[in-house]
């Protein structure tokens, strides 16, 4: 998807994204894990996520986290019937339920400015990256990167900004979702 992302084991840009993804979704308590219960304590249905970029221009933090919540809200899983104590996957299938909808908002600072939603160019210049992630109600995940640093005041402020362009993001993507 870009030059800095080669073939063979993660690096470990792709395993801060990837970390960062997965405490955004598991955090949020985005899907209702007894809703993937086949049997109690026994049978479950399990999820993953492979996410490939195809292009990178900037922010993949964010928009991995935007594509997993959209594969999540688009899945169907098999219905079953348990007879005995066997399970009969049907060929009829339901969406799994979620109990929220996590956004990340990623921040870069470059010397004493703030720029959301960094292109790659900026965030190659970056001092430093900070990530929020938020459910409707919730903070539940901020991450920290690069060398440089933050005051606690722009941490507010980036944070309080974090909350209302994420509020504006599950709005957009609810009605992409709808169409």
């Amino acid at each position: 998807s870009a030059p800095q992302f080669r073939l063979g084991p993660p690096q470990i840009n792709e395993i801060e994204i990837a970390r960062m993804t997965d405490r955004s979704i598991r955090e949020s308590e985005c899907v209702n894990l007894e809703d993937l219960c086949i049997i109690e304590g026994d049978k479950v249905w399990i999820l993953n996520f492979d996410l490939y970029a195809m292009d990178d221009f900037g922010n993949m933090f964010d928009a991995c986290v935007i594509a997993a919540y959209a594969a999540l809200a688009t899945t169907q899983i098999p219905k079953t019937e348990v007879v005995d104590g066997e399970v009969k996957v049907l060929d009829e299938r339901r969406p799994i339920k979620l109990n929220s909808f996590p956004v990340s908002v990623t921040t870069y600072k470059i010397n004493e400015h703030t720029v959301i939603d960094a292109e790659l160019r900026e965030q190659q210049v970056g001092d430093a990256r900070i990530t929020f992630g938020t459910t409707e109600n919730y903070i539940v995940s901020g991450q920290k990167g690069e060398r440089g640093s933050f005051k606690s005041a722009e941490i507010v402020e980036i944070l309080k900004k974090s909350i209302v362009i994420a509020n504006n993001i599950r709005e957009e993507i609810r009605s992409q979702l709808k169409s």
